[in-house]
């Protein structure tokens, strides 16, 4: 269910003019089309017409059913592909994690095989007790 009051009213325009293009009639629209019809019935009495808050609660129920059925239509089916792209890239983003945590052991392998050399410090004062031999 859209919460009306509390979208931004530029999105709420928007997604107005969507379905005002998908030849979905506003409220207003289907309250006048639920008054011409009882009228053109040439209902008998007045009473026999129903009250505003009648035509608003059938207004409702069928506003309620066009916006599920444009969500069913339109929102549902990219909120998958969405999902599916979510998915796509959680799974790459695992992969890269396992490649480096091998990027990392090499590097740990390689800190481990240079500490069992020396330094050059130590290699030049080795040298030099060599040749004073």
């Amino acid at each position: 269910m859209l919460y009306w009051n509390m979208a931004i009213k530029s999105v709420r325009d928007q997604l107005r003019d969507v379905l005002i293009e998908m030849d979905i009639p506003t409220k207003k629209d289907v309250r006048g089309m639920i008054r011409d019809t009882f009228i053109e019935l040439d209902v008998a009495s007045k009473k026999d017409i129903p009250s505003k808050k009648d035509i608003r609660d059938i207004v409702k129920d069928v506003f309620h059913e066009q916006i599920t059925q444009y969500h069913h239509d339109m929102v549902r089916p990219e909120i998958s592909i969405i999902k599916k792209a979510i998915n796509l890239l959680s799974k790459q983003i695992l992969g890269l994690k396992n490649n480096i945590s091998f990027i990392k052991s090499d590097i740990r392998d390689l800190k481990a095989d240079l500490s069992l050399t020396i330094s050059r410090h130590e290699f030049e004062k080795f040298k030099s007790q060599i040749l004073r031999n």
